[in-house]
């Protein structure tokens, strides 16, 4: 997915340890974060390698996520970050996700992580978002401003995991009566919140077909991820690119959901720098961003004829 493109970031570059073999952990690296590199730890416990972490993140910003908190206890156990025990980075990413993401909460119990599978796009994966769309226009009326298809799923030609992103922007972020009541009708609950979005899943034991990202009309959540979406969408190099790094990222971290997200966090920054300039160039903005709330079949079917 590259939804949380500003908060999933680059890893900073490992130097090989003299007598240890340097083990790839398909990660992209942004040129942003060159200047982040591993050091030698003494000894230290649990908190101080996350105390470490959250200093590193403090200075160097959205180029340090989880990652390189895996990276720092891993290398202070001797093994690979993919080799650390799952409980283990399950335990780490919940203390990350308070830093990364300022105010963070969990709502909903945690949701057993499946196995990472990237399928090839399918045509389907419109239609089946038009469907949710329906769905939330019908519970939420006028307070839903904008329903737009995100994530991979969106992008004609782009491999991913069959699960539809949904974004939906509203007036009042805070003001969660106004929504979360709707937003339940239309088949999600609410999993988490943080201070610039909310996300709702379609809850347990029914499958995890669709996910909802609902943030405050006009700001930079929103903003990145129409404008990503689009800079995939008419930049098929750059989307080719992505699904290879997907891919691989998918085989070193496929029963781990948010190492699966974050190890894409290089390429999706550094590519979210490239879309700006493209939008500039091509006087791109969010208000003729090509989907909204309407013509999803038309656009897809229009894209795989070459149109």
């Amino acid at each position: 997915q590259f939804v949380k493109t500003r908060a999933v970031c680059a890893l900073w570059s490992r130097e090989p340890t003299p007598g240890r073999v340097t083990i790839s952990t398909s990660r992209f690296v942004s040129p942003q974060c060159d200047s982040i590199r591993n050091v030698e730890n003494p000894t230290r416990t649990p908190d101080e390698l996350f105390e470490q972490w959250r200093r590193r993140r403090e200075r160097e910003g959205q180029c340090v996520n989880l990652m390189d908190l895996y990276d720092l206890v891993a290398d202070a156990s001797g093994v690979a970050p993919q080799e650390l025990p799952l409980a283990e980075r399950q335990a780490l990413a919940a203390r990350a996700l308070t830093v990364i993401w300022p105010g963070f909460e969990q709502v909903a119990p945690v949701r057993v992580s499946d196995q990472i599978e990237i399928m090839e796009y399918d045509l389907r994966w419109a239609s089946t978002f038009i469907k949710w769309r329906d769905r939330l226009v019908e519970s939420l009326g006028p307070t839903a401003l904008r329903i737009a298809h995100i994530g991979s799923t969106s992008v004609p030609g782009l491999a991913a995991k069959p699960i539809i992103d949904i974004q939906m922007s509203v007036t009042r972020l805070d003001e969660e009566s106004e929504y979360v009541p709707g937003c339940v009708d239309a088949g999600f609950e609410l999993y988490s919140r943080d201070e610039v979005h909310r996300f709702f899943h379609v809850p347990p034991p029914s499958p995890r077909v669709a996910q909802l990202h609902l943030c405050q009309s006009g700001d930079e959540f929103e903003y990145d991820h129409l404008l990503f979406r689009d800079y995939l969408r008419a930049n098929p190099s750059e989307r080719d690119a992505y699904a290879a790094m997907k891919r691989e990222a998918a085989q070193t971290w496929k029963d781990d959901r948010l190492g699966y997200t974050y190890a894409k966090g290089g390429f999706i920054l550094e590519r979210q720098d490239r879309a700006g300039v493209w939008a500039s160039g091509s006087s791109w903005t969010v208000a003729r961003s090509a989907v909204g709330s309407k013509g999803t079949r038309e656009y897809v079917q229009r894209c795989c004829r070459g149109g």
